[in-house]
This record gives structure tokens, sequence and C-alpha cells, in this order.
């Protein structure tokens, strides 16, 4: 299971697009030691091949490049203010959706990368999970629920 912490965790967030949002997860990860200094424009490239937006209620993404960009596990949460759009996952190239709440994966490890992507999709699929998420009150809250709710 992979460690969420508070500091990782932005509640309520503004930002005018996906790269502004992953340009301040990247600073952010970039000085805890997470990730390489080429994990942000890897994280775009594969954002612009593969999206990640799943068409689920409240609309979720979970952006994620390759293990070897990455130096030690996290995972990101963003729960957001105004929805962004992202590119739809599986849909015609150019299909966008809006997005309120951003699972950001970070694993080292390329074995575990799928079984992780499998649970955070399964998880993000509970409605009133994520309806919990956009209602939080404090990044202890969020992490607490998604802390519970990948263990099960």
């Amino acid at each position: 299971m992979i460690t969420l912490v508070p500091d990782l965790i932005y509640r309520r967030a503004r930002f005018a697009d996906r790269n502004e949002l992953f340009h301040r997860v990247a600073e952010d990860l970039l000085a805890g030691g997470y990730v390489k200094e080429s994990w942000a424009d890897a994280l775009s490239a594969r954002e612009a091949a593969y999206p990640t937006g799943l068409p689920v209620p409240g609309g979720v993404a979970i952006p994620h490049t390759d293990a070897s960009h990455v130096l030690k596990d996290a995972l990101v949460v963003v729960t957001l203010d105004k929805p962004i759009e992202f590119g739809e996952m599986g849909a015609a190239a150019g299909s966008t959706l809006s997005v309120e709440t951003v699972f950001v994966l970070v694993v080292a490890d390329p074995s575990g990368h799928v079984k992780f992507l499998s649970k955070t999709i399964r998880a993000i699929q509970d409605r009133a999970f994520i309806e919990n998420l956009a209602s939080a009150e404090t990044a202890e809250d969020i992490q607490a629920a998604v802390t519970a709710k990948l263990a099960a």
C-alpha cells in the first residue's frame, strides 16, 4: 500500500488546467524527493498520448507515468474547486470530460503500478467515496478516507 501523506493532498484546489496542476504537483514531488526532474515532462507526454479521465460521477482522472521517472512511491490526491478538462480514457482522440478529483499515481515498481492502478480504478467507481472526498473538510479527512478505501 502506498502511503498517502497530507502534504500531497490538495483540497478544493484551483488550477486553470491540467498542465498547471501537473506543474504544481511536480514541484512538490520533486522537493519531497519522490520523482526525478524528468517526471513532469513524462507525465504530460503520457497524458497527451494516453488520457486518464474517467467518465464516473464527478469526473476523475488518474494521471501516471513510467516508473523510471520515480524515486519513491506516493499518491497525490487533488479535489478541485472548479472542474478542469482531461482527455477521456478510451474515447476518440480529442474527447474531453470535466474532472473534479485527480489521483496522481507515483509508483517506482513497475509491477506494483498495475495493481495499484486497478485498485484505484475500483475505488473511484464508488460514488459515495468520491462525494466524501469532495466534501472533506481537511487533508487528514481525505487521507483517512483514501487509506481506508484502498486498504479494503
